[in-house]
């Protein structure tokens, strides 16, 4: 079953290999999406989401990094929520990766 996670706190010049290759240490990514800064061309703004195939990924991506440093940060990462009135409006606007 797929699970989906929330990325905080990002370093704002981390891109989508960076993540990719922090988060795929836990488990199958289906989706990374990272909310772009429009007004800064390269730039994030500093939260997005990945996808895991399996739950079991997803909880040990929270336990594990959660709280943890990556790119001179400490990483917010928890469980995201599913209801449409708490995500922002552009969450689709993101650069999205699908793992296919």
């Amino acid at each position: 079953m797929l699970s989906r996670i929330y990325i905080g706190n990002i370093n704002f010049d981390a891109t989508n290999k960076d993540l990719i290759n922090l988060f795929s240490k836990y488990g199958e990514i289906v989706e990374l999406m990272v909310i772009p800064d429009k007004s800064l061309k390269n730039k994030n703004k500093g939260y997005g989401f990945v996808t895991f195939f399996e739950n079991e990924s997803a909880k040990k991506a929270v336990l594990e990094l959660n709280g943890t440093l990556f790119m001179g940060r400490r990483l917010v990462v928890d469980y995201a929520k599913n209801s449409k009135e708490d995500k922002p409006d552009d969450v689709f606007s993101g650069t999205v990766y699908e793992n296919k």
